[in-house]
């Protein structure tokens, strides 16, 4: 705009960013909704995509929704790897919106309004802290592809199977009651099919619930009521759901001094290389899905490999022949292709060790000085109170 004087540069531009059908605005930091920013993309009649990804926002500002230009044109937002703690109500503006993506940030419930945006095709809400779906999940009827992987669920509402077009739903790395592990790992179909026939869920029901292991647990309800005592509950004639026990355990290694503990539990059982792994692993999900170095996310997983799964090795986990096979081939094909490894590669496995873990060692660990040691450091957490109302110490 050299011809131009300042002025006018400045309304060129704009007339310009007015066209753009897709704005990218992502790894910029706070700074990426700046106030020069925020007004050339609510005043964009075209604009299909937004990408406001990985930039650090703890909100968002009403004005990105309310009266925006691009309200009935927006077909895609991106607002993954953020600090966000809720999804704005006032996302229901956006009328026509067809993906949404709000995977790893800290959110811990859906808004309702999520609900009404009834063109959805895809919603990602993978890596949050979300404890509950609700019943009106059914609403999104155009729904093709939802993502809940690695939250807080204990319960999937029987409604999701109402969905006429969901072909991809993805449930693992959580600790649902209502659905058996290893239906979570078969994937859409089969989730969905064990929901049709599953009752809509009642508090004062026992469940009994098939597990991928060779034991068959029971599991007695919790009432959620706040008066309730839980601590007086029956013992006696109560087995525990393998996803209750897998819950208690993830909820204990998220906290610091509690992961800890349990490491120097398992160091004296010698199996501290479970752990280990399950750490590595998990850092390396998180890192790999926001890289798109493939070279790089080869090298980072080939140590992990080499570490953990290759002969000899000080710190080797067992696993299954046809899981250990699966990596033995996995890597041997990424020498020539490293694109074959990526952030699901020791998801199989990093599964097969936390269920490992959850069976006698950590009932172990409840019993051991490790525990009772974490205990008087945390003797308020409530962490502590589930675990006596289970029946687990």
């Amino acid at each position: 705009f050299k011809r131009f004087s300042p002025e006018m540069s400045v309304v060129f531009t704009r007339l310009l960013s007015l066209k753009k059908t897709s704005v990218n605005l992502s790894k910029q930091g706070p700074k990426a909704l700046n106030e020069s920013n925020l007004d050339q993309i609510v005043n964009n009649q075209e604009l299909k995509k937004l990408n406001l990804g990985s930039n650090q926002l703890s909100q968002l500002p009403d004005t990105l929704f309310v009266s925006a230009s691009y309200v009935r044109t927006l077909r895609e937002l991106n607002l993954d790897h953020n600090l966000l703690e809720e999804i704005p109500p006032a996302i229901k503006e956006l009328v026509v919106l067809e993906k949404l993506f709000v995977q790893y940030n800290k959110l811990t419930t859906i808004c309702v309004e999520v609900f009404s945006l009834v063109n959805l095709r895809t919603l990602s809400l993978a890596g949050n802290r979300i404890e509950k779906i609700t019943p009106d999940i059914n609403l999104l009827r155009n729904l093709k592809k939802l993502h809940l992987q690695t939250n807080r669920l204990n319960a999937i509402p029987p409604e999701l199977s109402l969905l006429p077009h969901l072909k991809e739903l993805l449930l693992y790395d959580n600790t649902i009651s209502n659905v058996p592990y290893d239906v979570v790992m078969e994937g859409c179909r089969s989730i969905l099919s064990h929901l049709r026939k599953q009752s809509l869920y009642s508090q004062s029901t026992i469940y009994t619930i098939s597990s991928s292991s060779e034991s068959t647990f029971s599991l007695l309800s919790e009432t959620s009521e706040k008066g309730s005592n839980i601590g007086s509950r029956t013992k006696s004639n109560t087995k525990l759901s393998k996803e209750k026990i897998l819950r208690q355990l993830r909820e204990l290694i998220k906290d610091v001094d509690g992961k800890e503990a349990f490491r120097l539990h398992l160091q004296g059982e010698h199996s501290e290389e479970n752990l280990l792994f399950y750490d590595a692993a998990s850092k390396f999900q998180y890192s790999a899905s926001l890289l798109t170095d493939n070279e790089y996310i080869y090298k980072e997983a080939l140590a992990i490999y080499q570490k953990f799964f290759l002969e000899g090795s000080s710190h080797r986990v067992n696993l299954s022949s046809n899981l250990q096979l699966q990596l033995d081939q996995a890597f041997a094909a990424a020498e020539k292709d490293p694109s074959v490894v990526n952030k699901n590669t020791f998801l199989a496995s990093k599964v097969n060790v936390l269920s490992t873990m959850a069976n006698d060692p950590f009932v172990r660990f409840l019993k051991s000085a490790h525990y009772k040691e974490y205990q008087q450091k945390h003797p308020n957490d409530v962490w502590h109170k589930r675990n006596k109302a289970l029946g687990l110490i």
